[in-house]
């Protein structure tokens, strides 16, 4: 439901409801077939109508109980294919479709009428219609359905991964299908215990994250960055709590040195605690100072890897140009001292290099810098950004490729000459400091 809405009007709306001249028949004295009501939306728009009500009973099916209730909404699709303005408003009556079915079709209608759908939440509705169907509601049941009902379509329109409990309504959500993981010890406020990685930060932040994301646990819980001014231990204990408690399942870290990552695993082994199953470090083919002691120190302790920055901000991708300013939009353009770093004669000398051995082998230099990172035993996983889906689609290719040890050590040729730099401070990161 992303579609960017245009500017509501209701000066004038016309009901499609098949009734004919009498209200409440049950079944419709003019038969809303496409045809039909084809002529009369187009006559409306044309007309200069604003908005199109499509009542319950249509919606919910209930003039032909016969009919599959889809197929008044592939109707409401169709009308909207045929027109350029309209608007459709919609009524809906809890209880009659399905929540999971219901946020599905109004999705697909809002994105085919590009965002001239608005729907009408009806409790009530015509008297008996529960009733004909088995359901005995009073007034106070039938407006909590129906707010049941608003609230699970905003949690799956919303892509929300997490299941829907309600009284009437309990959704079977992604969460099982996915790994969710985020991070703490970042700044995220002024004030002394707004970033950090003591017990207080913790135990506050880990609430927020799963009422933001709309779940009741994490699979990954992983600190930001090393606090040098928060003993390890309590850092630790806290974590593990949280394990204990099950809103954790495995923790990791961010940005650690080989030796923090062994004294963090000399700890939790000492204590008794929930040891670190990975480590986030900026790892890329231009970029390799981990491989001397970060990686070895994983492969002993059987830590995972999760590289970010792997298309250093679209490098890798051919994004940039040698010698033109970075375009408006991307993020070199907005950060300036990443950009000094990366874009450099040296660095794109070696990227006309990795370009050409990408097209030798009829693959896009994006799906190179994934396949140069997943090639490495010690790397779990890639973690990339997207602003689009089809750059998820484009990354996800790259699982494909599997380069063989001969194009590893062609790889570890050309990037040699960068050497000298893997090693070179990350850009984004400052020296923690305390408030």
């Amino acid at each position: 439901m992303g579609t960017r809405r245009p500017a509501p009007r209701f000066d004038w709306f016309i009901p499609i409801d098949g009734d004919g001249v009498r209200l409440g028949t049950r079944q419709a004295e003019r038969p809303p077939t496409f045809d039909y009501l084809r002529e009369v939306v187009q006559a409306a728009e044309r007309l200069g109508f604003s908005s199109l009500l499509i009542p319950t009973r249509f919606v919910n099916g209930l003039f032909d109980e016969g009919a599959p209730l889809a197929e008044t909404w592939t109707m409401a699709t169709a009308l909207a294919a045929v027109t350029s303005r309209i608007r459709f408003l919609i009524a809906i009556r809890p209880g009659f479709i399905a929540a999971g079915l219901l946020a599905q079709m109004v999705a697909t209608l809002d994105q085919i009428s590009r965002g001239r759908v608005d729907l009408n939440i009806v409790p009530g509705g015509i008297p008996g219609d529960f009733e004909r169907l088995g359901v005995a509601l009073d007034h106070a049941g039938r407006y909590a359905q129906a707010e049941e009902l608003m609230q699970a379509c905003r949690a799956l329109w919303t892509g929300a991964l997490t299941d829907f409990h309600g009284t009437s309504i309990t959704l079977r959500g992604r969460r099982s299908q996915v790994v969710l993981a985020t991070k703490v010890a970042s700044n995220i406020g002024a004030g002394p215990n707004m970033h950090g990685a003591s017990r207080k930060h913790i135990v506050e932040q880990i609430d927020r994250s799963l009422q933001s994301l709309q779940t009741e646990d994490l699979d990954l819980y992983q600190i930001h960055d090393d606090d040098p001014f928060t003993p390890l231990e309590e850092t630790r204990r806290t974590r593990d709590h949280l394990v204990q408690q099950g809103k954790v399942r495995y923790i990791g870290c961010s940005n650690f040195a080989a030796w923090q990552v062994a004294e963090a695993m000399g700890t939790a082994r000492a204590l008794g605690l929930e040891p670190l199953v990975s480590v986030e470090p900026e790892y890329r083919m231009l970029k390799r100072g981990i491989a001397r002691e970060l990686l070895p120190c994983c492969t002993r302790d059987q830590v995972g890897v999760l590289p970010y920055f792997p298309l250093a901000s679209g490098f890798l991708t051919g994004t940039y140009r040698r010698g033109q300013p970075p375009g408006t939009g991307t993020r070199f353009a907005v950060q300036t001292h990443r950009a000094a770093t990366i874009l450099t004669p040296q660095n794109f000398d070696v990227l006309d290099q990795l370009a050409a051995f990408a097209a030798a082998r009829c693959r896009p230099l994006v799906e190179l810098a994934f396949a140069w990172s997943l090639a490495h035993p010690q790397v779990s996983r890639v973690i990339a950004g997207a602003t689009a889906p089809a750059q998820i689609t484009a990354n996800a290719k790259a699982v494909d490729w599997h380069l063989s040890a001969a194009e590893m050590a062609e790889l570890d040729g050309i990037l040699q000459a960068l050497a000298p730099t893997w090693d070179t401070p990350t850009a984004h990161l400052r020296p923690f400091q305390p408030w």
